[in-house]
């Protein structure tokens, strides 16, 4: 793990004549949901903080229903098992996507 994100910080830092895409598309396209799932679990903390988690909770249950909410904050919840879950990146980017809908609805409120 650590040696090859070196290697691979290394071959980024060294130049675009290194940089090999065809690994760097590889790589994004194995980790680009673990960022996005990051980002939207921030803004879920920053819409709870600022405007509570009833409102957040009422907008999360209009876009995708309090059911299918719970479901999915159980699958995602664990990061051990989540690690270890063929389907994480299906689970990641549907918590993303719901993030960014409820963001959409609620956004305007954070000014």
């Amino acid at each position: 793990g650590d040696a090859k994100a070196k290697e691979f910080v290394d071959m980024m830092q060294a130049g675009p004549e290194k940089v090999n895409m065809a690994l760097v598309t590889e790589i994004w396209g194995k980790v680009s949901h673990w960022g996005e799932f990051f980002v939207a679990a921030s803004k879920i903390g920053e819409l709870n903080a600022k405007l509570g988690e009833a409102e957040v909770d009422a907008v999360i249950d209009e876009v995708m229903g309090k059911a299918a909410a719970k479901e999915l904050e159980g699958q995602i919840s664990n990061m051990d098992a989540l690690f270890q879950d063929p389907e994480r990146a299906t689970k990641l980017n549907k918590f993303a996507d719901l993030v960014s809908k409820v963001w959409a609805k609620l956004g305007n409120k954070m000014q």
